[in-house]
């Protein structure tokens, strides 16, 4: 009778420890897909930025032709 107390203590105890290894490994996984997002948001403002970027020096190349055009006499 005492083995069959201590058996059922240590079931409780194996389940306990697995309804918390649930609880953690849910709480990771939602962490890595919000990190994912995360990511995702982050390359796509790379993008935006290095299109800005772009337009950026292709105006600073046309403003350089315009006003080499110019000459200060």
């Amino acid at each position: 009778a005492e083995q069959m107390l201590e058996i059922n203590g240590m079931n409780s105890q194996i389940a306990a420890a697995t309804e918390e290894q649930t609880s953690v490994a849910a709480m990771v996984v939602e962490n890595v897909t919000n990190m994912h997002v995360s990511f995702e948001d982050t390359m796509d403002s790379l993008t935006a930025v290095r299109d800005v970027a772009k337009n950026l020096h292709y105006l600073s190349d046309n403003l350089l032709d315009a006003t080499a055009k110019f000459k200060i006499e």
